[in-house]
């Protein structure tokens, strides 16, 4: 494996990891757009610095939470992947010829449990939506672990292919 190969292991992992912490934390801050004189988040409402745990949610916010946490579980699992592939290929061991596959495929399905959230908040919020930082920090994420994905893919299949 050349050093350029190493590097965009590392830089894949060092991406995805990096679009995950992003989603984590707009996932759980209480900034995703203005309300009034405060701001909401998917768990959390907040007025005044003082924040309360938003009870009775709509169907729709409550598939947002869910959507939001499988995006980080599945980016998660894409991190575990990523690793095995580096460690596997520093140590000079095979690869499995379909490991690719399930980078490619957890990278893409994280993504797009992010991206349906993101979207599902917006339009249920458009009448009102003044978007804040915990929104934009989600979508960067679901990007990155995207992109992230695409770069691992390449380096894995090429490791697992060998060079065409």
């Amino acid at each position: 494996m050349s050093q350029i190969e190493v590097a965009a292991l590392a830089g894949a992992a060092g991406i995805i990891s990096m679009g995950s912490l992003l989603h984590l934390v707009g996932m759980v801050t209480p900034n995703w757009k203005d309300v009034g004189a405060g701001t909401i988040g998917l768990w959390e409402i907040c007025f005044s610095g003082e924040c309360e745990t938003i009870e009775d949610k709509a169907d729709w916010l409550i598939a947002c939470d869910f959507l939001s946490v499988m995006g980080v579980l599945t980016s998660v699992a894409a991190i575990v992947l990523i690793a095995f592939i580096f460690f596997n290929a520093l140590k000079g061991r095979p690869q499995h010829s379909k490991i690719h596959i399930f980078l490619i495929a957890s990278t893409t399905i994280a993504a797009t449990f992010i991206i349906i959230c993101i979207i599902i908040f917006a339009s249920k919020t458009a009448h009102t939506l003044k978007i804040r930082q915990s929104f934009y920090l989600s979508t960067a994420g679901g990007v990155l672990i995207k992109i992230g994905g695409i770069i691992g893919f390449i380096i894995s299949r090429r490791l697992s292919c060998g060079p065409k």
